[in-house]
């Protein structure tokens, strides 16, 4: 699933983050895989403030996995 609005905890986790006066950009991806047995959602988000991009991965309860300088979109295919 494509560009659709986040879930209430990764908009509450950005707010306490060091990102909360960047805005998040158009691509915003939801990914589902199975890992060890379970399904895993992984939600990847593009974040821009001025000139700078940085791709932001979250798991489903809003835990901030990983953080990458500009746009990286595969990493919603990461396992973490």
């Amino acid at each position: 699933m494509k560009n659709f609005v986040p879930a209430h905890d990764i908009l509450v986790a950005l707010q306490n983050s060091e990102y909360k006066d960047w805005s998040i950009n158009k691509d915003i991806l939801l990914r589902k895989h199975a890992l060890n047995g379970s399904e895993k959602e992984r939600y990847t988000l593009v974040m821009k403030k001025g000139n700078e991009k940085k791709t932001v991965l979250f798991d489903a309860n809003g835990r901030m996995l990983a953080v990458q300088q500009g746009v990286h979109l595969e990493l919603a295919d990461a396992d973490f």
